[in-house]
This record gives structure tokens, sequence and C-alpha cells, in this order.
């Protein structure tokens, strides 16, 4: 069996041996002809590895940053006080608001 499939490719070298082809992309190109939609298909279509250890630390330090950005913003906070009324228990300030509201 091997040795018919040689003696057919030598026959086929020897009847093609005078010919060459030299333009095998521009007919590949003609005949699988890139449209604009297979274009796009193709950039969509392709895989991105990406380091999960370096982007996840990335994204930390930036929760941090702005964690500690917000707390810093404002370094005098008033400690609120709660109050218990009624057995439920409630900021002073929301508590006093809401009575206001509530009297008018």
């Amino acid at each position: 069996m091997p040795y018919k499939k040689e003696q057919v490719k030598k026959q086929l070298d020897h009847e093609l041996s005078g010919r060459h082809f030299t333009s095998q992309k521009h007919v590949l190109e003609q005949l699988h002809a890139i449209t604009w939609k297979e274009k796009v298909a193709s950039f969509w279509n392709k895989e991105i590895e990406l380091p999960l250890l370096p982007i996840s630390a990335v994204f930390m330090l930036l929760f941090v940053g702005f964690g500690a950005k917000e707390l810093l913003k404002n370094p005098h906070i008033e400690e609120q006080t709660v109050i218990k009324a009624g057995g439920s228990f409630y900021w002073k300030d929301d508590f006093e608001r809401m009575v206001l509201k509530n009297e008018n």
C-alpha cells in the first residue's frame, strides 16, 4: 500500500514538474473573500489572557485608595448618638427630624 502511494506521488510530481504555482495566496483570498462581518467576527473572537493576581491587586489598591480618600475627606466626623424610643433604636438626629415632621 505505501509503495502504491509513493508511485502515484512520483508520477504526479513528474507530470507537474513543469508547472509552478506562485499565486496561492491570491487564489485563496479570492476563494475565501473576507467580508466586513467576518472581519468584525474575527476581531471579537480573539482570546485574551488576563493575569488574575496583578489585576485583582490593582483593583484592591484602587478600592482601598478611594475608601481612604473618603475617610480622610472629612476627618471631623461627629459621633452620632443612638437613642431608644418605643422599644426601637434610632439615630438621635433622625429621630428629632421625624418628630418635628410629625408635629407639623
